[in-house]
């Protein structure tokens, strides 16, 4: 039997991604506003970590994956396309329409 998160990919369009634990689940699409972003002000900008000192800790604590790859550099620029994995879930940065 298919993985639930396969019918929601026919509807919304949103391919799945496999988080830490394996699960399946679609990606949040979240628009940034600039060419690109540092990973630990995107986790702040997404919502994922309420201060920096959170997102420092998540980062080095090995939880952020990028594109499928544990990312323990705060540093690392993050641009449209990319995806992050965080805590069972995943976010797609998107270009936010221009003005």
């Amino acid at each position: 039997m298919p993985h639930p998160a396969s019918k929601d990919q026919y509807r919304t369009g949103k391919q799945p991604a496999k988080c830490l634990t394996g699960v399946i689940m679609p990606s949040k699409n979240v628009p940034i506003t600039t060419p690109s972003i540092r990973l630990d002000q995107f986790l702040k900008w997404a919502g994922i970590a309420a201060t920096g000192g959170q997102a420092k800790e998540m980062i080095a604590g090995g939880l952020v994956r990028v594109n499928g790859q544990t990312e323990k550099r705060r540093s690392h620029t993050l641009g449209p396309g990319d995806e992050v994995e965080v805590k069972g879930a995943s976010y797609k940065l998107t270009a936010a329409p221009v003005d």
